[in-house]
């Protein structure tokens, strides 16, 4: 393993999600590990989905961050959206585990659709399951065309950016609990880690040393504002703004009669996505036998959603934590304005992209090899 003194700053860590961009750097100085930079950046609500407008504003926002002066050297590690990567678990026999590559281009290509000399096909390798009386290998693969990295890489340059490493969002997200997650027993412990954003819901059950399962649902914030949108007969952006004073006690302006709308509202969407989880719970359960998560940790803006958390917590009967990606990090180097009182679980994915190439383990990124 890669010490952090390795390096004394790290790589620009880049989440470019649905509403927001986020930028996050490291620096290490005496063994203190601190944000040396941090940006955060909302889409214009006019930008709405022109591929576009959007990549305009996105080149645009990271050349000012830039200029700026905050961040040093270019240096980024980004990911690639979860729209544009797709995920499957496959059971494979110890012969064809040996054969992976062989596989890709023979049979797992046609399963995602994809050409294995035009796209990119990575995987990790989750565990040996029982299938039937038989010992198989569960393997996980990400999958996206190389059009959609090529043009990722180039708006990265564009905004002059120097791309250092690309990741899938699960991985990324891993990677930021395993600073602080160091002590033996918490590298060991099987938890759920689930991030909510504004598209998807991503779910990854395993330890800081193992993912056994990862599932990508195309539901999330996006989702429970429309539906508070549609029953009290506001615009969404009017709904965002909202949903986020009651999610972080600013009620002293909303009728408690409002409040209850809203949360009768978003309760059908946030049964959907419990239902989803519920499906990815049992999968794992049965798949691999004895490893249950003891925990759930949230992340992505939605964590803060108390309907949403209360509803997961009675459904699983388990304990449900917001994630502290951030805990044990000095914030005061960098002229970011924190919210000192958030748990800034929605840094999540910037702080496992920033740590990137600095400590390195076996499922930190997808590979090949």
């Amino acid at each position: 393993m890669i010490s952090f003194l390795a390096k004394k700053v790290g790589p620009i860590g880049l989440d470019i999600g649905y509403n927001s961009i986020k930028m996050l750097q490291f620096a290490q100085n005496n063994g203190q590990i601190r944000v040396a930079a941090a940006e955060k950046v909302q889409f214009k609500s006019d930008l709405g989905d022109d591929a576009d407008a959007r990549k305009d504003f996105i080149v645009k926002s990271i050349r000012d961050a830039i200029r700026r002066g905050q961040f040093s050297g270019t240096k980024v590690v980004s990911c690639i959206p979860n729209d544009n990567i797709k995920i499957r678990s496959l059971r494979l026999d110890p012969t064809e585990i040996e054969n992976v590559e062989q596989l890709v281009k023979d049979e797992l290509a046609e399963r995602f659709e994809y050409n294995p000399d035009r796209d990119e096909i990575r995987y990790i390798t989750a565990g040996k399951v029982y299938n039937g009386s038989e010992i198989k290998n569960e393997v996980i693969f990400f999958a996206t065309d190389r059009a959609t990295i090529e043009n990722h890489i180039t708006l990265l340059e564009e905004a002059g950016l120097a791309p250092d490493g690309i990741d899938p969002v699960p991985c990324s997200l891993i990677r930021s609990f395993q600073r602080s997650m160091r002590r033996q027993a918490d590298q060991a412990r099987i938890r759920s880690f689930i991030d909510v954003g504004d598209l998807y819901t991503t779910v990854i059950i395993g330890s800081c040393d193992q993912i056994y399962f990862i599932k990508q649902i195309p539901s999330g914030g996006k989702n429970l504002n429309e539906h508070v949108s549609s029953k009290l007969g506001i615009g969404i952006e009017e709904s965002v703004l909202l949903r986020s004073k009651i999610q972080h006690g600013n009620t002293d302006t909303i009728n408690e009669s409002v409040i209850r709308s809203v949360n009768d509202a978003i309760s059908q969407g946030v049964e959907e996505l419990i239902r989803e989880i519920s499906l990815c719970f049992k999968y794992c359960a049965v798949t691999f036998r004895g490893h249950h998560p003891e925990e759930i940790i949230l992340t992505g803006g939605e964590a803060y959603e108390s309907v949403f958390t209360e509803a997961l917590a009675a459904t699983l009967n388990l304990e449900v934590n917001i994630a502290r990606p951030l805990q044990g990090v000095e914030l005061s180097g960098s002229s970011y304005v924190w919210d000192q009182g958030s748990e800034l679980c929605e840094w999540a994915v910037a702080a496992g992209l920033g740590y990137k190439n600095w400590q390195v383990n076996n499922y930190a990124g997808a590979n090949n090899e």
